[in-house]
Parts: C-alpha cells; sequence; structure tokens
C-alpha cells in the first residue's frame, strides 16, 4: 500500500512579490513610529543641533554655513516626510488585485522605501553634524559635497523655506547683538542743565586799619 507524499502550497511569483512589499511596508511602518517615539532623543537632537549651529554660524557673520546647516535641516525633515508619503503608497500596492498590473510598481515601491530608508540613517548621523562647524579639509570638502547635493535635491518650496529661516534667525540674533553693544559702551555722565553758579561769601572781612592818632590840644 504506497503512500502518497504530501506537498506544501506552492509560493508564486505573485505570493513572494505581495510577501516582500507588506515586509516592506511594515518596516516603513516601524521606522515612522520610531520617529515619533524618538523626536526628543537622537532624531529630534540632530535637527535641533543644525538649528543651533546655524543661529551660532550666522550669529558669527558666517551666511553661507548657516544656509548650509538649514539646508540640511530642511532635507532631513523632508525625508522624515516621505516614509508618511511612502507607506502610503506600498499600502495602496498591497491593496491592488491585479497582479500584471502591479509588478512593476511593487519593484519601484521596494527599491523607493529602501532607498528613503538608507538616506535617513546615512543623514542622521552625528558626526556629519559636527563637520559642520569644523574647519578641518575633510569637513570643508564635506560642506561642499553637501551644497552641491542639496542645491539640486531641494525643491523651490524648499530653498524658500531655508531663506525664510534665515531671514528670521538674523531677526532673532541682531537685537541681541545689539543689546550686547550697549553694554560694551561706557556711559558717561550728562552735562548739567545749567551752568552751577559760584558761592559768594557770606561777609567779605576787611584789613583792619591802624588808630590815627588825634592831635593834641
Amino acid at each position: 500500500m504506497g503512500s502518497s507524499s504530501s506537498k506544501g502550497p506552492i509560493i508564486t511569483k505573485h505570493d513572494r512579490a505581495v510577501l516582500d512589499l507588506k515586509l516592506q511596508r511594515d518596516r516603513l511602518k516601524r521606522y515612522q513610529n520610531k520617529v515619533r517615539v524618538a523626536r526628543l532623543t537622537k532624531l529630534q537632537y540632530v535637527l535641533d543641533k543644525e538649528y543651533e549651529i546655524a543661529r551660532e554660524a550666522l550669529a558669527s557673520g558666517q551666511r553661507s554655513r548657516a544656509k548650509l546647516a538649514l539646508q540640511r535641516r530642511t532635507y532631513q525633515r523632508g525625508l522624515i516626510e516621505k516614509t508618511d508619503q511612502q507607506l502610503s503608497t506600498l499600502q495602496e500596492l498591497v491593496s491592488t488585485i491585479e497582479f500584471a498590473q502591479m509588478e512593476q510598481s511593487i519593484m519601484y515601491g521596494l527599491e523607493q522605501g529602501n532607498q528613503v530608508l538608507k538616506e535617513i540613517h546615512k543623514e542622521m548621523s552625528l558626526d556629519r553634524v559636527d563637520d559642520l562647524m569644523s574647519d578641518t579639509a575633510e569637513a570643508q570638502q564635506y560642506q561642499q559635497e553637501i551644497d552641491s547635493r542639496l542645491a539640486t535635491q531641494l525643491t523651490i518650496e524648499e530653498q524658500e523655506d531655508v531663506e525664510e529661516q534665515l531671514k528670521n534667525l538674523a531677526a532673532e540674533i541682531r537685537p541681541i547683538s545689539d543689546t550686547d553693544q550697549a553694554d560694551t559702551v561706557p556711559v558717561l555722565p550728562s552735562a548739567p542743565a545749567e551752568t552751577p553758579i559760584t558761592e559768594r561769601p557770606s561777609s567779605i572781612k576787611l584789613p583792619k586799619k591802624e588808630a590815627q592818632a588825634e592831635p593834641a590840644l
């Protein structure tokens, strides 16, 4: 009596693609939750530190360095927002019925999701943030690379936002600088309103004359 070998379910190309898509969606969702939870830790610390770097650079007259820090900060905030958009796209792809029509979209979605995650991990580096204020040759090379890359990756709206941030920072710094300057200038006593009148002596003492002798009679 022969026994028939039981075979497990066959995993088709469609099943594998949908599984990969769901895994990618879950990764993005986990990272999205991590970003929300870590607002006050590393990610938010990086963004806040870049803002302070921009403020310090602008206060010391280094406008180009301040602009670079704000450009990098704006770009990173855009990457975080892209995780939300990418997650929404992947969820829509998962709900698509016809595999033949969505196969290319699935591969594109997976590729874009991985790219966004890699870019975020690369950008959120404390060492790279410190390079923004360093004057070493390596740091200056990194600053030039970032400046060239962000010039093409930031949208017009994001560039305008950077300029607006620079303008607001300058407005915040100017009153502080004026106050510091006022503190360093010595305050001279004000001139009297009227010319002081010299006090006159109450009585003038005249020298005593010697008494003249009366003529004898």
